[in-house]
């Protein structure tokens, strides 16, 4: 019996779907202007994806600091 399964296609990220030193520079004047009383991660994700145009997961936005 074998264990081994199709997963689909392996699925590569290109360099171009990184943030740039502008779009950090964006994000943490941003956080530091926030008004709302609680920071949470998927308020974050979504605040940068209408900042930046793009949608980045919790993990990569963490990766930056």
């Amino acid at each position: 019996m074998s264990l081994a399964t199709d997963h689909g296609p392996v699925r590569r990220f290109r360099s171009g779907n990184r943030l740039s030193g502008t779009d950090i520079t964006a994000i943490e004047a941003d956080l530091r202007q926030w008004s709302k009383p609680k920071i949470t991660w998927s308020a974050v994700v979504s605040r940068v994806e209408a900042l930046i145009g793009r949608r980045f997961s919790r993990q990569a936005l963490e990766s930056i600091r």
